[in-house]
């Protein structure tokens, strides 16, 4: 969700990569390791002079990488930004798209653009610049090829700068998802495996829906949801979550160890529903009673573990629940 190394660009004057390390002490490291990828050498001198004074400056104040974010830079999005044409849209490729309406269009289209498997995936991107991004995360090659399916991304207005949570931004696109289930539920001819897939900040636009939604889409129309470590409160999750009616499985994917939702945990002074399903004071939270969640604490070492980084069980286990397999 947070792109911290663009955090990094600003301080440091430096392009180093796309998230954050693993833990303050393999901060120098890590970022020298990035710098050499992208650059094909070593650190510029001005990142050299200036990381150990900031490592120190972290270790001196007793706080983490997590902390100093959480408390200096990040922030929420005050103000909405009027959605203007364009900014939500259905990519099938980094150029081709289509109207929230178009879903069948796009799906279909997929096919001609991807290596799609017999499965259709609608996934909602975390923050991010989109369709941009995809470049970078290589995001229309890993997930047909990771899961077997044509892949269909709802694009909304997720980026604002490094250090801004687009929030009011994701729940203003809910009306959009809801259209683009609405005429995907238009199909049902059930020639192919439906599911939705959100990731991190996806789950802010998810939420809005099912809080707004009065019931109309067909039940089970879906055949499975997943959301992967989403960006929003855990307390209270279970209201909107078991408004989930249309789809006959939902599952949720948390990791208690999340380097990008930590800040963000920092920053709002609440528990993220990414990272943890108790309490901080370690008392219960009510359940989804329609939703499985899955702990991927001890599988992924990452926050986009969609996509990068899943240890061979938990790729196999999300392959399975989109495949159907």
């Amino acid at each position: 969700m947070l792109d911290c190394i663009q955090v990094f660009k600003r301080l440091f004057l430096h392009r180093t990569g796309e998230t954050c390390s693993p833990s303050l002490r393999k901060l120098g490291p890590y970022l020298k390791r990035r710098s050499n990828i992208i650059e094909g050498k070593g650190m510029k001198p001005v990142t050299r002079l200036i990381l150990p004074g900031v490592v120190l400056l972290f270790l001196s104040a007793g706080c983490s990488l997590s902390n100093f974010l959480g408390r200096h830079v990040v922030e929420t999005q005050r103000e909405l930004m009027p959605l203007k044409k364009g900014d939500i849209r259905l990519y099938v490729s980094e150029e081709k798209s289509f109207e929230p309406g178009e879903v069948l269009r796009a799906f279909d289209s997929s096919r001609v653009y991807q290596q799609a498997g017999p499965r259709d995936l609608l996934f909602v991107h975390g923050m991010g610049d989109y369709p941009s991004r995809v470049r970078y995360n290589l995001l229309f090659e890993r997930l047909p090829e990771k899961y077997g399916a044509g892949v269909v991304v709802f694009k909304w207005p997720a980026w604002i700068d490094a250090r801004t949570i687009p929030r009011k931004n994701g729940r203003a696109s809910a009306p959009w998802l809801l259209k683009t289930l609405r005429a995907w539920a238009t199909d049902t001819s059930r020639a192919r495996r439906r599911v939705l897939m959100t990731h991190s900040m996806g789950a802010v636009v998810l939420r809005k829906m099912l809080e707004d939604y009065k019931g109309d889409l067909p039940a089970g129309f879906l055949d499975a949801v997943l959301i992967v470590a989403p960006e929003t409160d855990l307390r209270g999750h279970a209201r909107w979550l078991e408004k989930l009616d249309f789809a006959k499985e939902v599952y949720l994917f948390y990791n208690g160890e999340d380097q990008v939702l930590e800040p963000v945990k920092v920053y709002t002074h609440r528990e993220r529903l990414g990272m943890q399903i108790r309490r901080a004071d370690g008392s219960p939270e009510p359940l989804a009673r329609n939703t499985i969640y899955i702990d991927a604490t001890r599988a992924t070492d990452w926050h986009a573990y969609h996509l990068w980084r899943q240890n061979e069980r938990l790729e196999r286990l999300m392959r399975d629940l989109i495949t159907g397999g």
